[in-house]
């Protein structure tokens, strides 16, 4: 329970009080602790990862690039509330005044559990370019993935913990600028998943895009054996409802049942050995003989994260949703 003057301050910290005492039940500046100033961030990556070489990596991001985002966005870390567990999220938006209202992208992430966890590091990167566009970036982090939060729950991989995607509307339409009428949702690998089993839940969703997504996991599990280790861990009851849950997870098998006006961005490498980029390409078909409208962009020689052509796939990404977010 916050005290009035705990209250009050809050007010004063950051933009984003309106839920305060319903849904959110805390928040803070990304930029805190350790993430305050450049300096302090480096010294923790240097603290905390293994091959982290300063150099480089102040060449790829310098401290004005760092004093640029800090200056220009507000950075959200929060929790809230979603089936009785407390799971945590994120936003970031531009600070500067706008005479329209912002749209937003719902940002699902890949990984499993604390595995794939959006660090400050990769809210700085990727989600701050694309907010930097002009958009709010929202996102969770998913039940089970924060070890330093109580009740956290439990990650089902594409089952409950889709909650957590959907339940970001209500927070959505509370932000300040937030244009709530157009909204994207965009998923990395798992977050795909994420992505097409939330539409069918929010309907008045714009358009999706879909970066090294999963579309079938049967699939995905031909191809990477490990992954049923993931699904034996995360899925309820897998041993007992096998084929029924892994098809609850396929969009391939589904795909009538998206939105039938919501075109689709999908993007991938061809050269992904984690998602290969068969799962984009029978999708497209699929998607073609539905006539769904959508958009398959296949980079040469690229890998999971696109790491090669970074730029092409954020100028993809930003031109998509300028098109039909709007």
């Amino acid at each position: 329970m916050l005290t009035k003057a705990a209250f009050a301050l809050l007010l004063t910290l950051t933009p984003f009080f309106a839920l305060a005492e319903q849904a959110i039940q805390s928040q803070h500046s990304c930029f805190k602790g350790p993430f305050e100033t450049y300096q302090g961030w480096v010294m923790r990556m240097a603290s905390t990862l293994k091959k982290f070489d300063q150099e480089v990596f102040s060449a790829y991001f310098p401290e004005s690039k760092f004093q640029q985002v800090q200056q220009t966005l507000d950075c959200v870390d929060f929790v809230y509330q979603v089936d009785g567990f407390n799971v945590e999220g994120y936003y970031l938006k531009p600070k500067l005044a706008v005479d329209k209202k912002l749209p937003v992208v719902m940002f699902n992430r890949g990984g499993n559990g604390r595995g794939g966890y959006v660090t400050f590091t990769r809210k700085l990167t990727f989600q701050a370019e694309l907010a930097a566009q002009g958009f709010i970036v929202i996102g969770s982090q998913y039940r089970g993935a924060s070890k330093h939060i109580d009740n956290n729950g439990f990650d089902e991989f594409g089952g409950a913990d889709v909650n957590d995607v959907v339940a970001l509307m209500d927070i959505i339409k509370q932000i300040p600028d937030v244009d709530s009428e157009n909204i994207a949702m965009m998923g990395w690998s798992r977050g795909s998943m994420q992505s097409y089993l939330a539409v069918k839940r929010l309907p008045n969703i714009k358009t999706l895009i879909a970066v090294a997504g999963v579309s079938d996991v049967h699939q995905g599990m031909a191809e990477r054996p490990v992954m049923e280790k993931v699904y034996k861990k995360r899925i309820p009851d897998y041993e007992n409802n096998k084929q029924q849950e892994l098809d609850k997870r396929s969009v391939a098998k589904w795909a009538h049942e998206l939105p039938a006006n919501m075109p689709i961005l999908l993007l991938h490498g061809d050269k992904d050995e984690r998602v290969n980029v068969a799962h984009s390409t029978r999708l497209a078909g699929i998607l073609e003989s539905l006539e769904h409208p959508h958009k398959l962009v296949i980079y040469p020689g690229d890998n999971h994260g696109l790491t090669k052509h970074r730029q092409e796939m954020i100028s993809e990404v930003v031109g998509w949703l300028n098109t039909y977010l709007h």
